[in-house]
């Protein structure tokens, strides 16, 4: 194995999936790598890492016209920056780190990880600008990183990407860690919500996550008074959802316990995990759910859930996109897992299937990548 000097290029260390997917690579790649982590807010870090930060942000304020400002003056550091450090690989998460990466090619090899099922994952305006770059840019990369088959094959037919410059590697999992951080004690303000069964979700509050279908499934299960709604994350519909709530008058009931460092030990203690969403790309919300042991309902919506849970390992919707079928859908399969021997079933399932997403088996993965490439 190489020396090599490696950065990984990202917006932030915060709250979300593809973070924690960076915190995990710095932390158990080989430590013979020189690691660097290159972030557009170096100001925002929430998970652990190793390795050098550089900090491209220019203003305090990242938002409006001061985000976009931020974008553009990062193309000329981070252009200086690749000049500077002379790295070997550069790998980036998510779109713009993405756009960033390519256009400041020189001799580094640049990896571009996705972590969506791009064409679903965008529209509007965003649609309008993020396609057209897409297409024109991946394909300068040296490779180009899908977390599952579907989210591979969509980059290849709608956007026009080269088979070749395509490698599936999925997420990973410390089983261990994970254990270990689901057995910690949940603060006081906490425990009386889990004195009741509780059914979670995990994830932003935006419309992909589809906590709104929950919700209004979770308003007609029979047996209601047996359970409570944990919904852990932040986003910007978290007003809405609470209003709609209020409007199912069980607003008593729904526990909104934002973004948490460590959602393993509130999973630990939940008795089943929803997972409504209407695109992905490789779902670490519902692969550490089931990392906790828990039985899993979830729609099979492009991509991610079904190459995980593959008809058997969960409970998988697949009348996903019509919405009042959806939350049909949802109520039925909640109630059926009040069966105590259905519920252990899919526990156990749950465990045996995430055991595949092993740290040891994904890092060999990346390692083979990064020194081959």
């Amino acid at each position: 194995m190489e020396n090599k000097k490696i950065a990984f290029l990202a917006l932030s260390l915060s709250n979300g999936g593809a973070e924690r997917v960076i915190s995990n690579l710095l932390i158990n790649l080989n430590k013979e790598y020189e690691k660097y982590l290159i972030l557009i807010d170096g100001d925002d870090i929430e998970y652990p890492y190793e390795g050098e930060i550089v900090n491209l942000k220019f203003f305090k304020k990242h938002d409006g016209v001061f985000k976009y400002l931020n974008y553009l003056l990062s193309y000329y550091k981070l252009k200086k920056i690749k000049q500077k450090y002379k790295f070997d690989v550069v790998i980036s998460f998510l779109e713009v780190p993405s756009f960033l990466n390519i256009l400041t090619k020189q001799e580094e090899k640049v990896i571009i990880s996705v972590r969506n099922y791009t064409s679903k994952a965008f529209h509007g305006i965003k649609a309008r600008i993020y396609f057209p770059l897409i297409r024109k840019l991946y394909n300068l990369s040296d490779k180009v990183i899908s977390v599952s088959k579907e989210a591979g094959e969509d980059l290849i037919i709608n956007f026009g990407i080269m088979r070749k410059k395509i490698e599936i590697i999925y997420n990973f999992y410390d089983l261990k860690k994970i254990d270990i951080l689901s057995k910690e004690n949940l603060e006081k303000e906490y425990q009386n919500i889990f004195k009741k069964k509780v059914i979670i979700n995990t994830g932003r509050l935006t419309k992909q996550k589809g906590q709104k279908y929950l919700i209004e499934a979770f308003s007609k299960i029979k047996n209601r008074e047996k359970y409570n709604l944990v919904i852990l994350g932040n986003g910007e519909l978290e007003k809405e959802l609470k209003e709609q709530c209020k409007l199912l008058n069980i607003e008593k009931e729904v526990f909104f316990l934002g973004f948490q460092k460590n959602p393993f030990k509130f999973l630990r203690k939940a008795e089943i995990f929803v997972f409504p969403s209407l695109f992905e790309g490789f779902p670490n919300a519902l692969s550490e759910a089931m990392a906790c042991s828990l039985p899993i309902i979830s729609t099979d919506c492009q991509s991610g859930p079904k190459e995980i849970l593959e008809d058997k390992y969960g409970i998988v919707i697949k009348e996903y996109e019509n919405r009042e079928k959806l939350v049909e859908e949802l109520v039925t399969n909640i109630e059926k897992l009040e069966n105590k021997t259905l519920r252990n079933y899919y526990s156990e399932m749950s465990l045996k299937r995430i055991k595949e997403f092993e740290k040891e088996k994904i890092i060999k993965k990346w390692e083979k990548l990064i020194d081959k490439i």
